[in-house]
């Protein structure tokens, strides 16, 4: 595969490729952001689905914002999906993300599409992911500047996580021997 090609995998070979890329199109807004470091804040008080993908308002999530989703979406609304889509996550928002999810029992779904990861980023959530503390099924990591040495960390944490059951990996930069990592890993 080439830098332009698509990537998916999963150990249960039932899922579309329309299943994974479907985003909700909730509405009012979710969230509320007023561009300063406190300011983002979830607006609803019972939620099990939280997006946070930009869209029209131009959200921008940051690193800097990760803490207070963390708190509001994972610890007090314990949310089964999250998607951060389309931000400006770096790996050191990544980071603040993996350690949440060492310690959370609820969440099932977490999309990162289109953000700034990268294989650093990619190297702390597997991290975590491989000590099968969690309960993450899908994990959407498209559009992340991941390379093959980004491929290499997922395929040795797909060797250690048991929870894991889809992985979308679309429009990175992974060639053919990251993805033949992959494969060998599951």
């Amino acid at each position: 595969m080439t830098s332009s090609s698509s990537a998916r995998l999963s150990r249960h070979h039932t899922h579309s490729a329309a299943s994974t890329s479907s985003r909700t199109t909730e509405s009012p807004p979710l969230i509320q952001t007023n561009n300063s470091e406190s300011d983002t804040v979830l607006i609803a008080t019972k939620l099990s689905n939280v997006s946070l993908a930009e869209r029209e308002e131009k959200q921008q999530l940051l690193d800097r914002d990760m803490e207070t989703v963390v708190k509001q979406a994972l610890i007090e609304k314990q949310c089964t999906r999250l998607d951060l889509g389309y931000n400006v996550i770096t790996s050191k928002g990544a980071s603040i993300l993996a350690d949440a999810l060492q310690y959370n029992n609820t969440l099932e779904q977490l999309s990162l599409w289109n953000n700034y990861i990268g294989d650093t980023g990619v190297d702390i959530l597997c991290t975590a992911l491989s000590m099968n503390k969690n309960n993450l099924r899908k994990l959407d990591l498209s559009e992340n500047d991941i390379t093959d040495a980004g491929a290499g960390y997922l395929g040795q944490m797909l060797k250690n996580n048991t929870i894991l059951t889809h992985l979308t990996l679309s429009r990175n930069n992974i060639s053919d021997e990251g993805i033949e990592e992959l494969a060998n890993a599951i």
